[in-house]
């Protein structure tokens, strides 16, 4: 199955990069994965985070069981901004 990215993620890698992130996209992954990979600029620390269109974008099921069974925290994204800020935060 082919995975589609959010038109927004084209605009939010360029914006955690310009913010002096290092960001990876795993969009391709497939099987529930989050869209991105960012390494903090200032620390290394590493965040996931899943790119959505809307506040009424749904998790796909995939997403759903990915999220139960990741320990990590996987933060949801709409903008470049909520990105950046996301990531400065996490």
């Amino acid at each position: 199955m082919r995975h589609r990215s959010d038109g927004n993620q084209a605009k939010i890698i360029p914006a955690l990069e310009k913010a002096g992130h290092l960001a990876i996209n795993l969009s391709q992954v497939g099987y529930g994965c989050p869209d991105l990979l960012v390494a903090r600029g200032s620390d290394g620390k590493l965040i996931l985070l899943e790119v959505k269109a809307d506040s009424k974008a749904d998790y796909t099921p995939a997403q759903k069981l990915f999220r139960i069974r990741c320990p990590a925290p996987i933060y949801r994204v709409e903008t470049p901004e909520q990105a950046v800020e996301v990531v400065r935060d996490a």
